[in-house]
């Protein structure tokens, strides 16, 4: 799962939540960082199957 959030408490938050219930979880701090994880992720063919997206 991948987890986009400006706000670090936020991801915080999420990857316990998350991994709590057994996910593997990446988290990014903006939108482009989370493009650039993607863009490698694609290469890798290892795309996450769920992103959270904050606003």
């Amino acid at each position: 799962m991948l987890v986009v959030d400006d706000n670090a408490t936020n991801r915080e938050v999420m990857l316990a939540q998350l991994t709590q219930w057994g996910a593997e979880v990446v988290l990014a701090d903006s939108g482009e960082a989370a493009l650039q994880y993607l863009t490698a992720a694609i290469e890798q063919d290892n795309i996450p199957k769920i992103a959270f997206l904050d606003m």
